[in-house]
């Protein structure tokens, strides 16, 4: 007889998290908060951290498609599409054929249920061990280490973040595009593609970081490492939450005209250590 092992840790379909939040298993620390843009009353974004018996964690954050119809049905039928299918894990088996599944699965629905829908995704298996992300859209994952290197970040899928990945725009002016809120793929979106990530070995005071585009759209790389790499989880967390809606004010504020860094969004921010023990 089976047994599945996935066990809801934090949910945005259950609570709000409207402030850091931070939960701890016997291997991890998590920082969690998704907050709605300062343009709107309600959020299409969402959060899940699922933890599996077997040991580690699985991290996803999903991004309705503000720019289609059904932005927060897509993303809540992705949610429940994540919980039910990681939660239902058989014992011994990978997360990662799980969430490849969900993906897939969600994907399916929305299209079924959420017409003219869509939502980008980002989710990290993480074990004491490794991290491996898998995402579709420009919901992202980074793994920032304490000496303040980068070791491993998806590319968006979007114009603007492929034209980035292969040198085409640099950072600032990829920040500033009057594109960058166009996005290739996604659940719901025709022609949907999963990129799975490699297996990246996670080490003591490594940060994991995995996000909605109202982090990546309104902070630097630089600014996520420094806010990061030093200090508690929930300090980092908080200062580079109060970065991104100090941005998002200053560009609702500002009438110059003039493209700056900072877009108002739905915000989406986890972060990962391992405890040491």
């Amino acid at each position: 007889m089976s047994t599945s092992t996935g066990e809801i840790l934090l949910s945005s379909r259950a609570r709000d998290f409207d402030e850091v939040s931070l939960c701890e298993t016997e291997e991890f620390e998590v920082a969690v908060v998704s907050v709605r843009s300062p343009r709107k009353e309600t959020s299409e974004d969402g959060v899940l951290v699922v933890e599996l018996a077997a040991g580690g964690i699985v991290v996803c954050a999903v991004d309705g498609m503000g720019g289609m119809r059904n932005g927060r049905e897509a993303a809540n039928v992705a949610l429940d599409t994540f919980t039910e299918r990681l939660c239902a894990i058989e014992e011994g088996a990978a997360p990662r054929a799980a969430i490849v599944d969900a993906f897939e699965m969600a994907h399916d629905r929305i299209r079924s249920r959420c017409p003219g829908g869509g939502a980008t995704a980002a989710c990290a298996i993480v074990t004491t061990d490794w991290i491996q992300a898998l995402h579709a859209g420009d919901a992202e994952a980074l793994l920032v280490g304490a000496e303040g290197q980068v070791k491993f970040r998806t590319v968006a899928h979007s114009p603007v973040g492929y034209a980035q990945h292969v040198g085409l725009l640099e950072e600032e002016e990829a920040l500033i595009h009057a594109e960058r809120h166009l996005v290739s793929n996604g659940l719901g979106v025709e022609g949907m593609a999963i990129h799975i990530g490699p297996r990246i070995a996670f080490e003591h005071d490594d940060t994991l970081v995995v996000v909605s585009d109202g982090v990546t759209d309104n902070a630097r790389e630089s600014e996520i490492v420094e806010s990061l790499r030093r200090g508690t989880l929930m300090r980092g967390t908080e200062e580079l939450l109060g970065l991104c809606r100090d941005r998002m004010l200053r560009s609702l504020a500002d009438e110059s005209g003039e493209r700056t860094v900072g877009k108002p969004d739905d915000l989406t921010l986890v972060t990962v250590r391992r405890k040491r023990g």
